[in-house]
């Protein structure tokens, strides 16, 4: 069985509260010297892609660990993936922009849906307060908390 094969089960265990954060740590813990060691086999291996990925992760390795020994860490990207879903379907359906300033634009304007999406916010509703505030001369509210 793979690393994911094994791992996500027991994030499965521990948000059902059958094994313990310390259990769950120890085992990962234990799985330190075998992924340390596998990523240095796949360095020099002869599939590019997999020298590749294992050169890059090797240096980083230990912070992978990070969902066993952090409070509401999970092992997966899942919610920074939904985050950016939006973002990639705007660029492949407009083609992206032409400039710096447009780029600039898009990217603040992405950054303040995914974060009132996150917060349970009204986009729509921010985004009309801040053209009304700069209609206004008045200064632009924050993103609300």
């Amino acid at each position: 069985m793979h690393f994911p094969g094994f791992v996500f089960p027991w994030w499965k265990r521990l948000e059902a509260g059958s094994i313990h954060r310390q259990t769950r740590q120890l085992y990962v813990t234990g799985l330190k010297p075998v992924i340390r060691s596998l990523l240095a086999e796949g360095r020099p291996a002869p599939a590019p892609e997999t020298a590749k990925v294992c050169r890059e992760l090797l240096p980083t390795e230990a912070t992978h660990r990070a969902f066993a020994t952090t409070e509401g860490v999970p092992p997966h990207n899942n919610a920074t993936e939904r985050a950016l879903c939006h973002g990639v379907i705007w660029r492949k359906t407009s083609h992206g922009t032409d400039g710096k300033h447009g780029c600039r634009f898009v990217e603040r304007l992405l950054t303040v849906d995914a974060t009132c999406r996150r917060r349970g916010h009204d986009v729509l509703g921010l985004l009309t307060y801040c053209l009304r505030a700069r209609l206004d001369g008045t200064p632009a509210p924050s993103l609300p908390t």
